[in-house]
Order: structure tokens, then sequence, then C-alpha cells
């Protein structure tokens, strides 16, 4: 990556995942600089490649994406919420169970990468997500674009923790990934469910799951939410009924953009 000063680079293996721009290095066109040198750097290496694709949160990032001629692919909604070690359950996740009242059946690990798992993730993502250029669906996963090929859901059995769970006809489906920062333990949910009562048979999985394994760290939680119209029950559960503290002051949105790069090259 070019060495621009005051910008941030976070790896996940070998891959180059997201960068930010340092707060005392904002409004100094830094990103109009980085775009410009990966467009360059695309065209000269992978001249084949046609459409770059990209995430953004913060609202500044968005009007970038926006102002360089990227198109918008799809948004979902997600909130942050921070999980200390003293909260009432943190030390004995058993007490998560008594919040479930949905008298659904449990969520259950994905056993294979079948055409069982390939539907549901069609069918709970938005429509306009499930169409990737060759004609596979696209998934977010640590914020980077995947098509699910088998290759691919072998990669997200590796590095997360998958449920899914089958009711009278529909699935749904969540991943969840864990990894430590200096300041503190991050927890990434994703779930893709069709009302509140199925999303919180996922939600509680997976927070028993990290609090069985990590019972005194901080940890911040980000869940991803397939429905727009559930954000809400979301953060009234965290807040109110697990008493975590909300990181965020406006709603949360990650969306995927993307360039043509043949146009833009014109």
């Amino acid at each position: 990556m070019i060495p621009t000063p005051g910008f941030s680079l976070r790896r996940w293996g070998n891959k180059c995942t997201s960068g930010r721009v340092a707060p005392a290095w904002r409004s100094r066109d830094i990103i109009r600089k980085v775009v410009q040198y990966q467009d360059e750097w695309i065209r000269q290496n992978r001249p084949t490649a046609r459409y770059k694709r990209v995430t953004t949160t913060h609202p500044i990032a968005l009007k970038h994406a926006a102002k360089y001629g990227m198109r918008e692919v799809f948004s979902m909604p997600y909130v942050e919420y921070k999980g200390g070690p003293n909260l009432w359950w943190r030390h004995d996740p058993a007490q998560l169970a008594q919040l479930d009242i949905t008298c659904l059946p449990d969520v259950v690990p994905l056993q294979g990468t079948d055409d069982d798992f390939c539907a549901a993730v069609q069918k709970w993502l938005p429509a306009e997500a499930c169409g990737g250029y060759d004609g596979k669906p696209v998934i977010l996963v640590d914020w980077d674009p995947y098509t699910l090929c088998h290759a691919n859901l072998h990669l997200l059995q590796a590095e997360n923790k998958i449920y899914m769970l089958k009711h009278k006809g529909e699935a749904s489906l969540s991943f969840s990934n864990t990894y430590p920062t200096a300041a503190v333990r991050m927890m990434s949910i994703q779930i893709y469910a069709m009302n509140f009562s199925t999303l919180l048979k996922h939600l509680l999985k997976h927070l028993q799951d990290v609090s069985r394994s990590y019972k005194n760290d901080d940890f911040h939680l980000s869940a991803f939410v397939g429905l727009a119209e559930l954000e809400g029950s979301v953060h009234v559960f965290c807040k109110d009924t697990l008493q975590m503290e909300n990181q965020l002051d406006t709603e949360g949105r990650v969306i995927m953009w993307e360039s043509d790069m043949l146009a833009s090259h014109l």
C-alpha cells in the first residue's frame, strides 16, 4: 500500500481488509490519494478486473464513495455494544437461557457446505446482494465480499462459528468471529433471520459461546442484522435486558459500494 501519512490498515491473514484515516489527518484529501493509488494498482496488476467493491461505515466515507462515482450495492444495519465481565450474565452464561421464550428449536452448528446452506443465504440476504457477476450470491464476511463457492464456504467454516435453524420450512443462519485487540476483544455477529424471535435464538447462542470462552474479557459486540426492521428490537434487548453499553451515537450502516473500473478510466 502507498505509504500515506495518517492512513492505517487492518490485516486479516496476508490481506489488508480495511483502512482508516487518523483523526488528526482528516480533511487533507488523503482518501482521494488512496483511491487513486488503488485504481492505478488494479489497472496495472489486474488489467482484466472490471469492478471494484468496498464497504464503508463512517458517514464521511459514505460521502466520499458517492463522490468518486461508486454506486451502492446493498446496505446492512448493525449495532455496537460493549459487554464488560461484571454484567449479570457473563460469569454464568446459562442465565441467558431464561431469556429465551421463543419456543423455537435450538440453533445448531452448520455441518456441511450443502445446498441447504446456500439456499438459506440466498433467501435471507437482500435480493440485490445475491447476484454476483458470476451469478453466485455475495455475502459480507469480515468486510470482504465472497462468492459462495465451496472453497469459500470451507473458509467461512474455518474462520467463523456458523449456526442455522430450520422451523416450519423457514431457515435462518448466523456467523460469529472473535479476535483480540490491544484494548478489548472484538466480536462480530451476522444474523440472517426473518423475525426477532429467530434472531434472538442466534444472538443468545453466540453470546453464550463468547462468555464461556472469555469470562474475564471486555468485549465489543458488532451485530449485523439482515433486516432493517429488526434493528430497533436488537437495541432494546442489548441495552435494557443485557444491560450492555451502546457504542454508537447514530444508526449504524455498513454499505457495499461498487465502481466500474472501465468507466472510471474513460
